[in-house]
């Protein structure tokens, strides 16, 4: 979350840098919400190389919620120029890069991932416009 934060403050300054926080609750909350009523098996080791079996829901991964919600971020709220489009690639990457760690370990499908991912950016968009709106009305007062 620190590090999300760190590129959200060097992307867009210190208000962003608060959407990181409630982006990250928001994701633990959706997954807290849907793990009881989703279940989607992780892959099995007799089909893939598993690093360690588990028998719980794949779906939502808690780790792409997670990085998509915390990166996703930095990705929406980035100003415009060179920096801005350095930061949201390196955090494009960061998600993309755990994202696919987590399919080779076999502790995802794919499917599972992009799914995770996606509604984590969503979060992240829903967070930064919360956080704008409530900064931007205080700071107008």
């Amino acid at each position: 979350m620190g590090v999300g934060a760190g590129l959200a403050w060097l992307a867009a300054g210190w208000r962003s840098a608060l959407a990181v926080p409630l982006a990250f609750g928001l994701a633990w909350l959706i997954d807290k919400g849907l793990r009881p009523v989703i279940f989607a098996p992780r892959p099995s080791a007799d089909l893939v190389a598993v690093a360690s079996a588990s028998s719980s829901s794949g779906l939502p991964s808690t780790f792409g919620l997670v990085y998509g919600s915390i990166f996703g971020v930095v990705v929406f709220v980035a100003a415009t120029g060179r920096s801005a489009i350095v930061l949201r690639a390196l955090a494009l990457a960061l998600t993309f890069a755990g994202a696919a760690a987590r399919v080779v370990l076999g502790g995802h499908w794919t499917s599972q991932m992009i799914a995770s991912v996606l509604l984590g950016l969503l979060v992240a968009i829903a967070a930064s416009a919360v956080v704008d709106r409530l900064l931007t009305k205080k700071c107008a007062r």
